[in-house]
């Protein structure tokens, strides 16, 4: 019979892993400036930061949080694959990111 993993609460192991979230959520702001930098006209970008954060950071991590807390509820540590399906649904707009990065450089210039 296999064993099953077991989620795990133990402080040296979410240690060693924390950096990991803190290094995706620095990857994924430096992202989107990068993206705010690029597309946005200079004197729109404060507004545009603003927007980011409230909407991209503060509503969606309010709404998130509520909707994992009830899967979480309801299905236990499987509705991780409720979360790693979310994230599969994203990769078909990864070719559109590196095509309007090309298209957006070819304008600059």
């Amino acid at each position: 019979m296999a064993e099953e993993a077991l989620p795990t609460a133990a402080v040296p192991v979410l240690a060693a892993i924390q950096p990991l979230h803190g290094f995706a959520f620095a990857l994924l702001h430096l992202t989107a400036m990068h993206l705010i930098a690029k597309v946005v006209p200079q004197r729109l970008s404060a507004s545009a930061q603003t927007i980011y954060d409230t909407l991209g950071l503060g509503v969606a991590s309010a709404v998130l949080t509520a909707t994992s807390g009830l899967l979480y509820g309801a299905f236990g540590a499987d509705a991780f694959w409720t979360m790693a399906a979310l994230c599969v649904l994203a990769f078909p707009l990864i070719p559109g990111l590196h095509r309007g990065n090309a298209h957006t450089e070819r304008h600059a210039l």
